[in-house]
C-alpha cells in the first residue's frame, strides 16, 4: 500500500507541476484517474482492490498513520553510503 500510494502523490505532482499547468483545456479529475489507473496498472492491482484495502486502512487509523508517516520522511535517490572512494594501497 505505502508503494502504491508514493506512486499517487508523484502522479499528483507531475499533473500539477507538468501536465495541467501547460494545458489549461485538461481537466483535472479526468488526468488523475488517468494517471492512478497507470498506477494501479503498474502495481497489479485494480481501482476496486485499491479502494477495498485504502477503506480497511481507513477504519484502522494506527495502521494508515504507520504508511502515511513513512510517505512523509524524504526519500534519496541514490543512498549515499554506497557511494565510496576507491582505497588505493
Amino acid at each position: 500500500m505505502q508503494a502504491i500510494l508514493w506512486d499517487m502523490m508523484r502522479a499528483d505532482v507531475f499533473l500539477a507541476d507538468f501536465v495541467l499547468n501547460k494545458d489549461s483545456s485538461l481537466h483535472r479529475t479526468d488526468e488523475s484517474i488517468n494517471l492512478y489507473s497507470k498506477v494501479f496498472a503498474i502495481h497489479h492491482i485494480t481501482k476496486e482492490e485499491f479502494g477495498k484495502s485504502y477503506s480497511y486502512y481507513k477504519a484502522h487509523p494506527a495502521l494508515l498513520k504507520v504508511i502515511m508517516d513513512s510517505l512523509s520522511k524524504p526519500k534519496t535517490e541514490a543512498p549515499t553510503q554506497m557511494i565510496k572512494p576507491l582505497q588505493v594501497d
